[in-house]
């Protein structure tokens, strides 16, 4: 089905900050909104058994796009959608950090953070005791309660703040960033940042290695919303690549390969907890001269110069042909870039050989400093590949 064109313009600056005003014109009607160069007020009254009631906020008008979509792609995952407060739920104290940072640049100032344990023997104290230190370090909230809850083995922290008016615009806000970023009008920075975001939450990257043998790939995404199950699909269509199939047990999912995982990494989208399976899956793509050792031996051999498919043959261990097939895959995946050229070496009677070069791009120089980044800090990376080279 094709989707409906978008009616709104999300405002970027030259700073990378985003103008809020753009993201909640769907407000709810009760909702009143004051607007200066600088803020945003949001204002509702009503009357219950006769006595008037409110709820107001006041927050920056323009802040960290970045920030902003994390902390949004965050609160679409572990956020309360119910618009009666902001509460976001996570084990992870860095999680909370990156939500906390992105409200308090909004002007938010006051949390109120609880934790749930299950104060078991098995347990104990000690691990609540390091895990609301790192908490509170990290977030800068003071946890003032904690709360029995026999399956929480490691603490759950809930983090709040008791507004109303703030829930609806961060609801709000969430809505209209998600449904742009499908219909493609978000730059692709931001979009990143938002999926990052839903993949640290109701993100699962499954890879089954099993004795130095991969048993299988998936990416999975848990979401119950039917709108955004149709938004989260296309974003995940159209910045990796790869068609997540929706199940009706709010589970949607869908088999990778290495190229797909490659992409994940280059694009920043893998969830922290599942780095160091990243990590094991790579190294056995090194072992294997796989594309991830192809990239680097091409990048340490040529940086940023053009070379011929024999050349990079020399340098990748094959022959001429089957480097040219290797080569021409990953120009398909965006990894080279090529262009043909006169060989005036080899003239021949019916005219002037043509011969074709290729070119590392962006794309893969940053993926190729990001797969450094992953090789055993105790070895340099020359003398990393040079060991698989002998393999």
């Amino acid at each position: 089905m094709p989707r409906k064109s978008s009616v709104h313009k999300i405002e970027i600056t030259s700073e990378g900050k985003v103008d809020l005003l753009t993201l909640i014109a769907d407000l709810p009607s009760e909702f009143q909104v004051k607007v200066d160069d600088e803020c945003i007020t949001l204002n509702k009254k009503w009357h219950l058994k006769r006595t008037e009631k409110s709820c107001e906020v006041t927050v920056k008008r323009c802040v960290n796009a970045e920030k902003l979509a994390l902390a949004l792609g965050l609160y679409r995952a572990e956020g309360q959608k119910r618009p009666r407060r902001v509460r976001f739920v996570n084990k992870d104290p860095m999680l909370h950090r990156w939500f906390v940072e992105a409200l308090r640049e909004m002007g938010v100032s006051e949390f109120k953070a609880y934790a749930q344990y299950c104060f078991c023997e098995e347990c104990g104290l000690r691990k609540l005791k390091e895990a609301v230190k790192k908490f509170e370090e990290m977030t800068r909230v003071k946890v003032i309660n904690v709360y029995r809850n026999e399956a929480a083995h490691n603490p759950t922290f809930y983090l709040d703040v008791n507004n109303k008016a703030l829930a609806v615009l961060l609801i709000t806000a969430e809505k209209t960033l998600r449904k742009e970023i499908a219909y493609g009008n978000v730059p692709r920075n931001i979009a990143n940042r938002y999926l990052r975001g839903v993949m640290e939450g109701d993100g699962s990257l499954n890879l089954k290695i099993d004795n130095g043998k991969v048993k299988g790939m998936y990416l999975e995404t848990f979401e119950s919303d039917a709108d955004a199950v149709r938004d989260l699909l296309t974003i995940i269509k159209k910045l990796i690549g790869i068609n997540l199939v929706a199940y009706k047990t709010d589970d949607q999912r869908s088999s990778i390969n290495l190229y797909d995982l490659l992409e994940m990494l280059v694009e920043d989208l893998i969830p922290t907890r599942y780095i160091d399976k990243v990590k094991e899956r790579i190294m056995i793509a090194f072992q294997r001269k796989g594309t991830p050792w192809i990239l680097m031996k091409l990048a340490e051999a040529f940086d940023d110069k053009w070379f011929s498919s024999k050349e990079a043959g020399q340098v990748i261990h094959k022959a001429r042909h089957h480097a040219l097939e290797k080569l021409r895959a990953l120009e398909k995946r965006g990894y080279l870039i090529s262009k043909k050229v006169k060989d005036f070496s080899k003239v021949k009677p019916k005219g002037t050989p043509v011969r074709r070069l290729f070119k590392l791009t962006r794309k893969a120089k940053k993926l190729t400093k990001i797969l450094k980044s992953l090789l055993p800090s105790s070895l340099p990376s020359t003398s990393f590949l040079s060991s698989f080279s002998l393999l």
